[in-house]
This record gives structure tokens, sequence and C-alpha cells, in this order.
């Protein structure tokens, strides 16, 4: 081992609920505890996390109870908890208070919260420079000799890259939020820890410093899963000023999706074929080409609840083509019955906030849990919005 090794890690989101499920909640406790396991097991100095640890500035009770048992274990293995508050997790005003604070206060934690300037926290002769989503735009205007005068420097920073954006995810220059780019960060350092990404991107400086995301813990949603089919963290072994070796860890405990796609016959005849992988029942988005009628809707529908139902499958998603559909067949008897999560998909056309409609109809006395949930899960509002979207384009001449 060189002069310390770091377990990079960032955007574990925990207290997310994807899709409205109490198992997906789990799941992403599920990695984070595994997280620990290969920090714990690989004998590492520090972790340092790239920020979003919380999906809210206001965590729930049982996710901060988690977050607090997980990191007890880090420092009674004599491992340091380092991390740069993402956006998930800082309060609209700093008066407001976060709970990577608490951590902090509770000895578990290291962090920055200012605007004006990062914190350096020293790891025996490595300087980790800390900036938080509020003074991210200053890991590229900051000479890092001008921070720490360590020889090996360390940036942990929580930014979307211009560059790693328009990479991993099309994401145009214009719509980058944040202006910076790789090319802009200071050199000074020796490895460049980032999150906010939740695609795994490696790059380097023009000296060959490494700039890494490990990408999300978990899937948020099937378009990360689509990007990248596997979840990472990065062993970091700093030897000294420039000498960094990188080794990729792949989790284990990440549930398991199944993307179905391709004509009406051939989806269904897939989807008689689902089996459960592993000890977690996979997430099963079905997307079917060229179109397909009431009928065949209907009775793929319905294989797909038996398999929810038998606890085959935890979930199941069903797109169709647009302007595919075919037109409506005449009423029969015997008609496969359509659920009610099907219904809602149908008319929403945003699977991750199907339960929630769900429950209200059910309970109309949950109409605030919703409200709540839409002030603070973002992609579920990204989501209502794309659908609105894709409404609008459809019903245009």
């Amino acid at each position: 081992m060189g002069l310390v090794r770091l377990l990079h890690v960032s955007d574990t989101h925990l207290g997310a609920v994807p899709y409205g499920l109490p198992e997906r909640e789990r799941d992403l406790y599920d990695a984070f505890r595994e997280v620990v396991d290969i920090a714990i097991g690989r004998g590492v100095n520090a972790v340092i996390h790239g920020g979003d640890l919380f999906h809210s500035s206001r965590p729930k009770p049982r996710t901060l109870i988690m977050v607090v048992r997980e990191l007890m274990r880090l420092k009674d293995a004599g491992i340091e908890f380092i991390v740069a508050p993402g956006n998930h997790e800082l309060p609209k005003g700093e008066h407001v208070g976060s709970p990577v604070r608490l951590l902090e206060v509770l000895g578990l934690a290291r962090s920055s919260h200012g605007f004006d300037r990062p914190d350096v926290h020293g790891l025996g002769g490595v300087d980790v420079i800390v900036f938080s989503e509020w003074s991210s735009g200053l890991l590229a205007k900051l000479d890092p000799s001008s921070l720490s005068p360590s020889h090996v420097r360390i940036a942990l920073a929580h930014v979307p890259l211009c560059d790693a954006l328009l990479q991993v995810e099309s994401v145009p220059e214009t719509s980058c939020p944040s202006r910076v780019y790789s090319s802009l960060i200071r050199r000074g350092y020796s490895y460049v820890a980032l999150g906010d990404i939740h695609t795994r991107w490696v790059g380097s400086l023009e000296d060959g410093t490494p700039i890494v995301y490990p990408g999300s813990t978990e899937y948020l949603g099937v378009d990360e899963y689509r990007r990248d089919p596997e979840r990472s963290v990065y062993i970091v072994d700093v030897e000294g000023p420039g000498e960094v070796k990188l080794e990729r860890v792949r989790l284990k405990s990440t549930r398991p999706w199944i993307l179905v796609e391709g004509e009406a016959g051939n989806v269904y005849k897939a989807v008689q074929d689902i089996r459960k992988i592993g000890d977690k029942e996979p997430l099963v988005i079905v997307r079917v080409k060229g179109g397909i009628s009431r009928l065949a809707r209907n009775k793929l529908v319905s294989a797909l609840e038996g398999l929810r139902r038998s606890n085959t499958i935890l979930y199941y998603s069903v797109e169709v083509e647009e302007g595919k559909l075919f037109p409506r067949p005449p009423q029969q008897q015997g008609q496969a019955r359509v659920s009610v999560e099907s219904v809602i998909r149908d008319i929403v056309k945003c699977d991750e906030a199907v339960n929630l409609v769900k429950s209200i109809i059910e309970d109309p006395k949950l109409a605030e849990k919703f409200i709540d949930e839409l002030e603070r899960d973002e992609n579920i509002v990204k989501c209502l919005e794309n659908s609105k979207a894709s409404t609008r384009r459809l019903r245009s001449p």
C-alpha cells in the first residue's frame, strides 16, 4: 500500500424512494452498507464521498439512524469519512443547517459548507481539499498550492463537468449548469474525486491527473441503468505526487434490471421467460416497438402482473412507441383485466409517480404525502414535466 489508500464513492442518495417503492429505499441502504464493508475489508485510510450522501436536506429519522450506524462502523475501524455536500443535502439557506453538519458534530464526518473557500483536511501527508456544491465553481479558479502546503493534494467536489455530462448523458453545453470543464481545473492535484453525475466517467488533466466520477451506488431510474449496467466505487492508492493507482470495485448488492425491447409478439414471449435473478426481484422495463393492439397490451400487462404477484419481479413498466397504438378493438367478454397501476401509468406516464397516485386514490388523505414528495424528489418532478411535454407534442397538429 502507498502513502494513503482511499475509497471514492458518490451519489448514494440515502432516503430516496425510487418509483415510490419501499424496497427501493432499502436497496440504497444496502449499497451503502456494502461500501462500508468494502472500505473496512480493504483497509482504507478514508472514504471520500463526492456528495449527495442524502437525497434530502431533511432526511427521515430512519435514514439518519442508518447512516450514523454505518459511519460508527467506519470510525471503529479507524477510517475517516470526508464528504463534499451536494445539492440534495444542502439546505436552501446556509442558516438552516445541513444533515452533514450533524454528522460532523457527532465526530463521524469531515466536510465543507462555505461559499467562498473550500476546507482542507489532512490525512497523514495527503491533503483532501473539499469543495461543497456551493463552492464547486472555485475548483476552476483557485490554485491548489495556495490552499495546501502539501505536495500531495486530493480535490473532492460535487460538480457536473460539462464535458463529462456531454459524453455520458449527451447533455449539450448550453444546458450544463456549472460551466466548469475538466480543462479548466487548476493543476497541482494528484487526484480529482467528483460527484453529481450518476454515470461512471474517468478522465484526466493534461498532466495525466485522474478525474473520476464513480457514479451512483444504485440506479434511481432506468436511464441510469441503460447508460451503465454496473455500479462501482474506486479504491485509490496515492503513493506520492502524481503517483496514483486506481482500482474499480463493482458493487454486488444492486437490484437487477431486465430490459425487454422488440415487437409485441416477441416481447410477450420474452416476458413469459422471465425468472427471478439472485436474491432480489428484478425491475422489468418493457418497450414495445411498432405498436400493439389493446387486447395484446392487456395480455402483456396481465402476464407482468402475474409475475409481480408471484414475487418473481418487483416492478414493471410498459412503454409503447408513440403514435403506433392500433385502433381499439370491439369489447370482448373475458378480456384481460387491467391493473390500477397500469391505468395510472397510461394516464400519468411517469413511473416514479404511479405508486404515489395510487395511494391517493385509495386514501385521499395522503395527498399531502404526494405534495411532500414533489418538494423533495427532483426525479418525480422531472418525470412529470417530461410526460407533460410529451403529451403536448402528441396533441400538436
